[in-house]
C-alpha cells in the first residue's frame, strides 16, 4: 500500500466513525420522548425542620386536671349529687392513664401516639362537663336568689 492509500484507508475509518458516531448519538436522541417545554433548574428546598414528636403522659396533664380538681372540689359544694357522679368518672380516668403511664415505654409508638392523643381527649371532656357542671349549678343556684 502507498502512502496515499493508507491516509485515505485512514480518512475513510476516521470519517466512517464520526458517521457511525453521530448516528448512534442521533438514535439516542429519538429514544428520548420529544417536549416542546424546555426543563427549568429549580432552586433547593429550604431544608425540612424535624422535631423530635412531644411525648405526652400523665403528668403533662397536671395543670389541666389541677384545675379539674378545683372545679370538681367547688361542684361538691354547690351540687353534691353531680359532683359523686363525676368525681367516680375523674378517678376512674386517672387510675386507667395512670396504669397506661406505666406500660406506655413498652408498646410501639403508632399506639403511644393513639392513647396519648385517648386520654388527653377523655380529659379534656371530663373537665368540660366539670366545668359546665360548675357553671348551671351556679346559674341555678344565682336564678333561685331572685
Amino acid at each position: 500500500m502507498t502512502k496515499t492509500q493508507h491516509f485515505a484507508c485512514a480518512g475513510v475509518l476516521l470519517i466512517g466513525g464520526v458517521m457511525l458516531s453521530g448516528c448512534q448519538s442521533h438514535s439516542q436522541r429519538d429514544t428520548q420522548p420529544h417536549s416542546l417545554v424546555t426543563p427549568v433548574e429549580l432552586p433547593p428546598a429550604p431544608p425540612v425542620k424535624t422535631e423530635a414528636p412531644k411525648v405526652v403522659t400523665v403528668t403533662d396533664y397536671k395543670s389541666g386536671a389541677n384545675l379539674c380538681q378545683k372545679e370538681l372540689a367547688s361542684l361538691k359544694l354547690i351540687s353534691p349529687k353531680n359532683y359523686t357522679v363525676k368525681k367516680a368518672a375523674y378517678d376512674r380516668l386517672i387510675f386507667n392513664s395512670s396504669q397506661y403511664n406505666g406500660l406506655r415505654g413498652d408498646i410501639n409508638l403508632t399506639t403511644q401516639d393513639t392513647m396519648d392523643a385517648l386520654y388527653k381527649y377523655k380529659m379534656n371532656i371530663l373537665c368540660s362537663t366539670i366545668e359546665n357542671d360548675v357553671m348551671q349549678a351556679l346559674v341555678r343556684k344565682g336564678e333561685n336568689t331572685k
